[in-house]
């Protein structure tokens, strides 16, 4: 378990970066079923552009409040 501040700021930012890939790679699956299966039977990469959603905008925040005050009251 990372013991330092920088430590643990560094490791909520890679886990941020797999967060908002995933979020926005799962985005594009909201589709009609058909779509989808289609989609994942053919291990097709969905069509960009790929937006992250408010699960990652609250991830986000919540690092960089974490960032500025060391804190979440």
């Amino acid at each position: 378990m990372p013991t330092t501040k920088d430590t643990r700021l560094l490791c909520a930012q890679h886990s941020l970066e797999g967060l908002s890939v995933g979020n926005a790679f799962g985005e594009r699956f909201f589709l009609h079923p058909d779509v989808a299966e289609n989609l994942i039977v053919a291990r097709a990469i969905p069509a960009s552009p790929w937006y992250y959603t408010d699960d990652t905008q609250m991830a986000l925040s919540i690092v960089t409040i974490l960032q500025e005050s060391n804190e979440i009251n």
